[in-house]
C-alpha cells in the first residue's frame, strides 16, 4: 500500500513539472532518476532543474521539499540558491585556467592550411602560422589544435612486400 502512495506522490510531483515551461514532453523518465544528467535530447538539463529549484523555491517550498522534487541533494539545491544570490545567475562561474595562445581566426587558418597541404607537418605549419599571422605557438600546440579538428598526420598506405624475406 505504501508504494502506492509513493507512485501517486511521483506523479502528482511529475505533473507539477508538466505544467511548468521546463517540461519538453519526453523526458519523465529522466526527471525521476537523477540530479545529473548528460544533457541530450529529451534529457533534462543541469540548466532546466535549476530553474525548476528558483520556480520551487519562489512558490516557498523548502531546501528539504525543492530537493526531494527534483531528485537531488539538499547541499545542490542550496550552493545552488547561494550562487543565485551571490552572483545573480544560476549558471556555472567561469573557470580559471591559462590564456589560450591563439584566437578563433587564427585557428581557422590553421585548419584550413592543415587541409589544403595534408602533408605538411606540425613544424611547417608552426612556421608558416608565424610566417603569416605573428603568432608563435609550439608544435605540440599545432598538433592539438589539429586533433581538435579531427585532424591527423598524412600516412603512405603500407604496401604488401612483393618477394618473400
Amino acid at each position: 500500500m505504501s508504494n502506492e502512495g509513493d507512485d501517486s506522490n511521483s506523479s502528482c510531483q511529475i505533473n507539477k513539472y508538466r505544467n511548468t515551461k521546463f517540461y519538453n514532453g519526453k523526458a519523465d523518465s529522466k526527471y525521476r532518476s537523477r540530479c545529473s544528467s548528460s544533457g541530450g535530447i529529451g534529457e533534462i538539463t543541469k540548466d532546466m532543474l535549476r530553474y525548476r529549484m528558483l520556480a520551487l523555491h519562489q512558490q516557498g517550498l523548502s531546501m528539504s521539499e525543492i530537493a526531494a522534487d527534483v531528485k537531488c541533494n539538499k547541499s545542490t539545491v542550496s550552493r545552488t540558491l547561494a550562487r543565485l544570490k551571490e552572483t545573480g545567475s544560476l549558471f556555472d562561474r567561469s573557470r580559471s585556467g591559462r590564456p589560450r595562445k591563439s584566437t578563433a581566426q587564427q585557428d581557422r587558418f590553421l585548419i584550413n592550411l592543415a587541409e589544403s597541404d595534408r602533408w605538411m607537418t606540425s613544424i611547417q605549419l608552426k612556421k608558416k602560422l608565424e610566417e603569416n599571422l605573428q603568432v608563435k605557438i609550439s608544435d605540440r600546440t599545432v598538433r592539438r589544435k589539429l586533433l581538435e579538428n579531427g585532424l591527423t598526420r598524412a600516412r603512405t598506405k603500407r604496401r604488401p612486400r612483393r618477394t618473400k624475406p
